[in-house]
């Protein structure tokens, strides 16, 4: 493990910056594949869990290097959530040998929480690299696979 980070979100705020801007506000922060599973009724729980992700692996890393676009929170197939890094993201994560991170959400009406745990080196059990936590080849809205616990993603 290298570092550690939880946030919790008021959810109501993000259902005033929804009322308020709309989606305008929710794109300047969220990738369009974490905007496109988070829609309806429940949008903005689901998106003050997923800002809430972002400041936690903020947090995990020590650093916050660029775009909140490039911290991307979304769910794999199988319906568990997966962090993708991009950019100076990436970036800082390498160079602070972080080869995964792993994320737990959970919101309810009120509240959003997230927990990123960073792990470096091969923490994971075994070859990072062959696990896919280190490079992915997933083109931009591609979920990472299955049992891959966060990827470092290349872009």
């Amino acid at each position: 493990m290298l570092g550690l980070g939880v946030d919790v979100v008021a959810v109501a705020r993000w259902r005033r910056l929804l009322r308020s801007y709309g989606e305008r506000v929710a794109g300047r922060v969220f990738a369009p594949e974490e905007l496109a599973q988070c829609r309806g009724p429940r949008a903005p729980e689901q998106l003050a869990a997923r800002w809430a992700g972002k400041e936690a692996v903020a947090k995990a890393l020590g650093c916050r290097p660029g775009s909140w676009r490039d911290v991307v929170i979304q769910r794999d197939p199988d319906g568990v959530p997966r962090v993708l890094l991009r950019g100076a993201w990436r970036e800082a994560a390498r160079a602070r040998g972080v080869t995964s991170c792993h994320v737990s959400l959970s919101h309810e009406k009120t509240v959003a929480v997230a927990v990123v745990l960073a792990v470096a080196g091969d923490a994971v059990g075994g070859d990072a690299v062959a696990h896919g936590a280190l490079a992915q080849e997933a083109g931009a809205g591609a979920a990472a696979p299955a049992g891959t616990p966060g990827v470092v993603e290349e872009k």
